[in-house]
Formats: structure tokens, sequence, C-alpha cells
């Protein structure tokens, strides 16, 4: 439902760049519903800025065995977490700025190049760490980007 509402907010976007979005059927997603619609609007809108001719973006979600989570230090291997995954096919980032670009007001480009204030994904580490998450970002230039967030259930 999140999702769905939030491609409508972004209806006219997605048709002015001909945008091809695709996503599994996601699971329940837990926490407070307009924080949550807010992380769904700022990275797909994130995904859209930074998308060229062909814009591809998938969102989907899943729940990782154990073996996997343990792979992230950062995640309690107490708990149980659902995985989203918003991907691109945009421009995408060195490596080395996958932490700057979740502080508030931090940029990789001018803002005559891509507009926005720098405040989108340092919102978006607000909200999932308000729900003892974790987001982190992974990318090569030329390649697109993915957002990974991790949100504890049950």
């Amino acid at each position: 439902m999140v999702l769905k509402d939030v491609k409508s907010d972004y209806e006219n976007l997605i048709g002015k760049k001909e945008a091809i979005l695709t996503s599994s059927d996601l699971h329940y997603i837990p926490g407070i519903e307009s924080q949550i619609r807010q992380l769904f609007a700022n990275l797909l809108s994130n995904a859209l800025k930074f998308c060229g001719a062909d814009c591809r973006v998938s969102i989907c979600s899943d729940y990782p065995a154990l073996e996997e989570r343990m792979l992230h230090t950062t995640l309690d291997p107490d708990k149980s977490y659902l995985r989203l995954i918003f991907s691109d096919n945009g421009i995408g980032f060195e490596p080395q700025y996958a932490e700057k670009i979740f502080m508030i007001f931090q940029r990789l480009h001018s803002p005559s190049d891509y507009g926005g204030t720098g405040i989108g994904l340092a919102l978006c580490k607000k909200i999932v760490e308000n729900h003892y998450g974790y987001i982190a970002a992974d990318s090569k230039p030329g390649s697109g980007a993915a957002f990974t967030v991790w949100l504890p259930y049950q």
C-alpha cells in the first residue's frame, strides 16, 4: 500500500522520465506508516532524480536468514529483519561517498546540476534509525545505486 501511494505521488515524474518501476510483492513493512511512506518517497525521488534515459528503478524485499544477517555487524543478531532494496540504473557515485550521502546538507553534485537540498537521504537515515534499523548505499559511477534498508520486525 505504501509503495502504491508513493508511486501515485510521483506519477507525473515517472511518466515524464518514462521510468520503468518494478517491485516484488513487498512484505509487511513494520513501522510508523507516515515515516515509512516518507522513506519510500525520498528513496524513489532520489532514484528518479539521478536516472537518465532508460530509467529503471527496482524495489524488492525479503527476510534474510540468520547467516546473512550475521555478515552485518550493525544488526542485532537476536532480531529478525525485513530487508528492502531500492536500486536504479542512474549515474551512481564513488563508493567512498557511501556514508557521506547520509549526512544532512551533504551533496555530491551542485544544485544547478541536480536539484535538492541534501536533506532527503539524511532524513531516510533518521527514519530507519528511529525504527532501530540500518540503511546502507552501494554504488559505482555509471552503474546506478542500491540502497538497502534493514528494519527489525516482530
